[in-house]
């Protein structure tokens, strides 16, 4: 999803759909994919909201948290990480709480860590 989730109510009722791509060629119908429908100065609006609903609860959570989804994301790698034991992923946790180090940063290094590793 887009900058566009700031522009859901949380009154928005979430439904899946298939749909037929713009392909004239495809007959195919594509998904499901989640719209989110409400009601807006009587009119009904629909807006596209992701692929599924743990990506759609993901950057809801952000969007509260007032990060990027992919900001949130990198954390709960981070997250996952240090629950395994990884003292590195840890560490960096610790500097994130302490505001030294951004979120994107801590990710990258830890990426690169583990590659060396493997």
């Amino acid at each position: 999803m887009t900058d566009n989730d700031q522009d859901i109510p949380s009154n928005a009722t979430i439904r899946q759909e298939y749909v037929k791509c713009g392909n004239p060629d495809c007959q195919n119908s594509h998904g499901p994919y989640l719209y989110a429908y409400w009601k807006q100065d009587k009119k009904l609006e629909k807006r596209y909201v992701g692929k599924n609903f743990e990506a759609f609860r993901l950057r809801q959570i952000a969007k509260e948290i007032k990060i990027k989804p992919s900001q949130y994301m990198k954390f709960k790698f981070l997250e996952e990480q240090a629950n395994k034991g990884n003292v590195l992923a840890k560490q960096y946790l610790e500097k994130l709480r302490n505001e030294q180090v951004s979120i994107d940063w801590a990710h990258r290094v830890l990426i690169n860590n583990n590659q060396h590793n493997w």
